[in-house]
């Protein structure tokens, strides 16, 4: 009797850790919007994190179309951790994932026996045109035929990025949302963008819709959220990164900042200006 004791409690001690195994997709987890390569034509990567527990074999990384169908292997037999991979974005080794189409990602160990996959497609971005002589702006010479007749100059737009009071969504847990505005303060309309975003759990760029002068668009997804655990966090903005857009000023583009746990930092423009901007009520 005491021998079939030991041998179901060896049992159910052999069985325990295969019960707790478990994968957990971080990202990309729905709604990202990837672009392989940027206006010169330099590959981009993305960071795929994935959460483990008593994964004790290697893992692969695939790469699925978005009705849950393989598209390709982008990496097999890597150890689980460290729980993160710098994937050169849309490449896996059955060759380059067309862009314009919705995937997803799925993390398992190599037998298949734990997995997990993106919760929600994320879409992989056409690449903008590459810089080159068909695409150059070329700028002609007018001859004003009516002196004293002035030509009018085209207005421009001029974007910025602003980032409004945190949201916090659970103290205990130091959980935040990370909102944020593009505005177009120029005189002139501003052609869709992106803006890029370098934070921790919210990497990549969000699509800029078409701004007309003064208009703004605000971001509170659900994908915009901030965990911590007492460390401060740095971040990053950067709207029109791909330089898509002709701007009456170039400069005011990028808003770096930090995250705290212990403080709460002050809205602010990477203009570096208030100018009343959070009253603004006209928004898309």
């Amino acid at each position: 009797m005491r021998k079939t004791i030991l041998l179901i409690a060896a049992v159910f001690i052999l069985l325990a850790p295969l019960a707790a195994q478990n994968i957990h997709v971080l990202k990309p987890n729905g709604g990202e919007m990837l672009m392989p390569k940027d206006a010169q034509g330099n590959p981009r990567t993305f960071l795929i994190q994935w959460a483990a527990k008593n994964i004790n074999q290697k893992v692969k990384i695939v790469l699925l179309n978005a009705d849950g169908s393989k598209f390709g292997l982008i990496k097999g037999n890597r150890d689980v951790f460290p729980a993160e991979y710098l994937w050169p974005i849309g490449q896996t080794e059955s060759g380059p994932a067309p862009a314009g189409k919705y995937y997803k990602i799925r993390v398992a160990t190599m037998d298949n026996s734990c997995e997990d996959v993106s919760d929600a497609p994320f879409v992989i971005q056409v690449p903008p045109p590459p810089l080159g002589p068909g695409n150059v702006f070329k700028k002609k010479l007018s001859v004003n035929v009516n002196p004293g007749i002035t030509t009018p100059v085209p207005l421009k737009p001029d974007l910025i990025v602003c980032k409004i009071l945190p949201q916090i969504l659970d103290k205990s847990l130091y959980l935040q949302k990370l909102q944020f505005r593009v505005h177009n303060i120029g005189k002139g309309p501003s052609p869709a963008c992106s803006v890029w975003i370098d934070c921790p759990q919210v990497l990549g760029p969000q699509s800029v819709k078409p701004l007309a002068p003064g208009e703004f668009e605000e971001f509170t997804n659900e994908n915009a959220k901030i965990y911590w655990a007492g460390a401060d966090i740095p971040y990053t903005f950067h709207v029109d990164k791909d330089g898509l857009v002709a701007e009456s000023d170039e400069n005011n583009n990028v808003l770096t900042g930090v995250l705290s746990a212990s403080t709460s930092e002050s809205a602010k423009c990477s203009d570096g200006k208030s100018h009343s901007i959070f009253k603004v009520t006209k928004k898309w």
